[in-house]
This record gives C-alpha cells, structure tokens and sequence, in this order.
C-alpha cells in the first residue's frame, strides 16, 4: 500500500500539470551594488562617482576604470592598489572571496557606456594575464 501511495505521488509529481518553480539566479549587478555599497561607497563615492576620498578615481563612466581589463580590476580589488595621494587603496583579499569581487566588477561595468562596455570586452580578449 505505501509503495502504491509513493508511486501516485510520484507520478503526479511528474506530471505535465504538475508546476516547478525554478530556483532565481541572483543578478550579479543587483549583489555587486550591496557589496560596493558595504566596502567601497566610503572612497569611490555612493554611485561610484569617485573621490569621496582623495584620490580614489570615480568607477563610473567619467573617469579611466573601463581602460584596465577584468584581471587587473580583480587584482586591484583582491590586493589593494598603491597611490601617489595620501591613501593607499586597501587589499580585500580577506574581506571578499572571487565571487563577491566578480559582483563588484559586474556593478561597476554596468555604470560604463555601451561603447566602454565593448572596448574593455576587447582589451580583454587580448589580455595575457600575468603568471606569479
């Protein structure tokens, strides 16, 4: 009996009437916005306009961070970045994993224009990433 009762629940499970509702995939941009909010809004400004602390360049459209591709972007995140000016930008290497940098750099990319969009996409495809 319980086995005719599985077997019904099974089937039913299966059945073309039967509704899945598939797991959402997080959006990249949305969980980089939180992160960049949490651990880099303090320098780089609220909208990643830049220079809420000097000289942290804005990340946005305005300014260069579309001109470097996504492997030195990670590293700057993960390692920390020496400056001429009076702040050094700290490595969160201990702070974030790869994929919470991965976020950031997807929120980031969605500030740039299309065309900046398509030419970092370029620089990266010729990028050789450096070997330790």
């Amino acid at each position: 009996m319980r086995a005719a009762i599985g077997l019904m629940a099974l089937l039913t499970a299966c059945s073309p009437s039967a509704t899945i509702t598939p797991t959402p995939t997080p959006d990249p941009v949305a969980l980089g916005r939180e992160v960049f909010a949490i651990h880099c809004a303090g320098c780089h400004g609220e909208n990643a306009e830049g220079h809420a602390v000097e000289p942290a360049p804005a990340l946005d459209a305005s300014e260069h961070a579309w001109h470097h591709p996504d492997w030195q972007l990670r590293q700057f995140i993960h390692d920390g970045k020496y400056s001429l000016g009076p702040v050094q930008m700290p490595a969160f290497k201990d702070k974030l994993g790869d994929e919470q940098i991965g976020f950031v750099i997807a929120y980031i990319k969605s500030l740039w224009t299309e065309e900046q969009r398509a030419s970092q996409e370029s620089m990266n495809q010729r990028s050789v990433v450096p070997t330790p």
